[in-house]
Formats: C-alpha cells, structure tokens, sequence
C-alpha cells in the first residue's frame, strides 16, 4: 500500500468518502466548542428603560416614568457586571486526511484490493469491487475532440462555408455545429466526463466530475500522459468481446455514431479547401468505443 504522507490528491469525490466513514468510523467530524459570554449588567439595564421610557411617553403616564426612573437609578448604583466572551474552537480534518483514514480502515478490514491488467484479463476483477490501480491518464477522448471541431469551424466566415455546398442541400455548417453542441450536451450532463487510463494492457474508464477535482484553477486535462493511482468502486467489467460506449450517457450511441459519420463529407469539403479539423470519425484516433478488456469505475479519488 502507497503511502499516502507523500502523496499528491488530484481528485477527491467528498460525498463518497463520507458515506464510506459513516460505515467504517464514526460517521461524523467530532467539534467542540468553548464559550466564554462578556455581559455588562448596566447597560442591559440602560437598554431596558429606554425601551420602557420610550413606552411611557407614548403612553403618556407619569407614574409610570417616576417607576421606570427608580429602576434605571437602582441599576446604576449598584455597579455590577458580568463578563463574558463568547468563541468556539473548532477542528476538522482536511478531506484528504479524512479519505486517509477511510482507506486505512478498508485495508484493515479487506474491503479493497490493489490490480493490475493481469487481474482484469483472468477475470478476477468483478463488479462492486472496491479496486486501487496505477496507470497513466489517456489523451484519447471523444469529448475534447468535439470541443476542438466546434472550435475550429468556428474560426471560419460560416457564410463563405455554406457556400462550398450545395444550394439545395438542408445540412449546412451551421447545422453541424448544432449537432455536435448537441452531443458535447449530453456527454456533459450533471458536468460528468469521461476520463480514460491506460494500465498496460487494459484501460479503465472513469466516471469523472468536475467539481470533485481538488484545484479550481488547473483543468482535468493537465495531468494528461502522467502516471497517477486511482482508487474506486468497478461498476463494469468488460472481456476481449465487450466494450464500453462513451456515448452511453444519450441512451442512444448507435444514433449519435451514425450522426458524426454523416458529418464526414462535410469535413471532407472543408479538407480539401486546406482546413486542417481534428479526426472525430477515424475509431484509431477518436474512439466511441473502448474495446475491452477494460473495466468502468466510479472514482474516489487520484493521486500521485
């Protein structure tokens, strides 16, 4: 087991860590809190008749503004105080300290196993096993591409490209790139993502969010061709003759394959003009399958 002192987090999922304390601590951050009140009994006093005062006079009664008068006498004289001050003291564990006594807890109670791709490709990997893996984080992935396509049409007079086309055609650039917004629409939805690693043999598709990915102000993509260890909870298990769709998350892959093929004349046209697109269709370059054996994982966290 890694140690995890001299680790680098890149991705923690908080939500997942905390159900898991729940079942293997305590459940919950311990707090303690300290109070120490400052209360001077004058001025309470002073507050109180001038609320009183202010009720008297609207009412109108002397007698009673000679009562309240007495009361306000009385607190001054009498000089007490008490003081308090009022603070709290609390400590929480960071959360990569908190996923560390998570993972500690599930070592010590074999709840997690450490794989390789030799393991996925004996079968020994199932789903619902809580794995932790090495492996470097993949260039390969159909969302970046789509982005850079959309991109780079868009770099161009849309009018002068409709006008390679045909007069008579109902498909122009401007529908392209509304299809292809359409897909990176559902390929992001809940701001989840594909990310791919390479363990050798095998590949891991996981199941990122954006939003779990420790520094706000670096993108998932920077630690792309680095080594780093993942560990997760597999939810799919593929063989030499399965795959796993990275169009899955439209429901209809097959539909959205056959759409980005009936985009390649288009492209074609825009080649030939001497406009370099990136390849979305080639399966080599851009794939929409990831062939297996590979496995699908829910992350918990990176690091490195």
């Amino acid at each position: 087991m890694n140690d995890l002192l001299t680790t680098v987090p890149l991705y923690l999922n908080g939500g997942l860590i905390q159900d898991l304390s729940g079942l293997l601590i305590d459940g919950y951050i311990q707090t303690k809190t300290l109070k120490c009140i400052t209360e001077d009994m004058g001025n309470a006093r002073l507050e109180k008749y001038l609320k009183d005062t202010n009720k008297i006079e609207k009412d109108k009664s002397p007698i009673g503004l000679d009562g309240t008068n007495e009361g306000l006498t009385r607190g001054t004289l009498d000089g007490r105080a008490i003081n308090r001050e009022e603070y709290s003291i609390s400590k929480t564990y960071a959360t990569f300290s908190f996923f560390r006594q998570v993972r500690e807890s599930m070592n010590d109670n074999n709840m997690y196993s450490v794989i390789n791709s030799k393991d996925i490709i004996l079968g020994k990997v199932k789903p619902g096993n809580h794995v932790e893996f090495y492996g470097v984080v993949s260039s390969m992935s159909i969302l970046s591409n789509i982005n850079e396509m959309i991109d780079t049409i868009s770099c161009y007079d849309i009018t002068l490209l409709n006008g390679l086309l045909p007069k008579d055609t109902l498909i122009n650039y401007n529908t392209i790139i509304n299809q292809l917004n359409m897909i990176k629409k559902y390929l992001t939805l809940n701001n989840t993502f594909d990310m791919i690693m390479d363990l050798g043999c095998c590949k891991a598709i996981i199941n990122a969010h954006n939003d779990n990915f420790i520094s706000k102000t670096t993108h998932s993509y920077d630690f792309c061709n680095c080594n780093c260890t993942v560990m997760g909870k597999v939810i799919c298990v593929c063989n030499k003759n399965q795959h796993v769709d990275l169009l899955r998350k439209s429901c209809n892959g097959d539909f959205f394959r056959k759409l980005i093929l009936n985009m390649k004349p288009y492209f074609e046209i825009l080649e030939k003009q001497g406009i370099v697109l990136p390849e979305i269709i080639d399966e080599k370059l851009c794939a929409t399958k990831i062939n297996g054996p590979c496995i699908q994982i829910i992350p918990i966290a990176m690091y490195q």
